[in-house]
């Protein structure tokens, strides 16, 4: 959900405050109490402005705390959003992606906010270290790592196939290449 930015005249803009942002941020994301927690309430401030006018409007919002069967359902959300598209593995991108962390956790907050990722192991993976860091190697590698989903109060494994792909030379890498491969011998023929 969303907040709404434009005031219901159309002709206002509204700016909000939450005083409990990892509850209810600003952009209206809401990251639920666990399963067996406290519901939260969160007071939001809109700040309503026309020109130089503007008026605050203090709004009490009690946010429950989520069901087994609610967290339960997110965590197979997030599990079936930590892949690319619809494909089976998560596809990664040289010169965007440089950690598989950072990778995963996009996909998962996309899909249900609130959740941490974090990389359990990744010795499957060749290309990816114990940090998550990708490295693009000669060839494009795909396997598995496995990954913890913390997320309302409980954390799950769960093993994600990750595609590699090999490493695009640039042109400079490309004259090298041919410039090491350059010999005498090859003058003389």
């Amino acid at each position: 959900p969303t907040l709404p930015q434009i005031g219901a005249s159309g002709k206002t803009v509204i700016t909000w405050t939450s005083d409990k942002p990892g509850v209810i941020a600003a952009d209206g994301k809401v990251v639920r109490p666990g399963v067996g927690e406290a519901n939260e309430t969160v007071t939001l401030t809109a700040t309503l402005q026309k020109a130089t006018i503007s008026k605050e409007k203090r709004l009490e919002v009690v946010v429950p705390a989520m069901t087994e069967a609610e967290r339960e359902a997110d965590i197979q959300a997030i599990k079936d959003a930590l892949k690319s598209g619809s494909s089976s593995y998560v596809k990664v991108v040289e010169g965007k992606d440089t950690n598989i962390i950072t990778v995963l956790q996009a996909l998962a907050d996309a899909a249900v906010p609130g959740s941490t990722i974090s990389l359990v192991s990744a010795s499957a993976h060749s290309q990816i270290d114990a940090s998550g860091s990708i490295a693009y190697g000669d060839s494009r590698v795909k396997a598995a790592v496995t990954v913890a989903i913390a997320y309302g109060g409980t954390s799950v494994q769960h093993e994600v196939t990750v595609q590699v792909p090999a490493h695009i030379l640039t042109a400079q890498e490309e004259v090298q290449a041919d410039a090491d491969a350059l010999t005498f011998a090859q003058l003389a023929n």
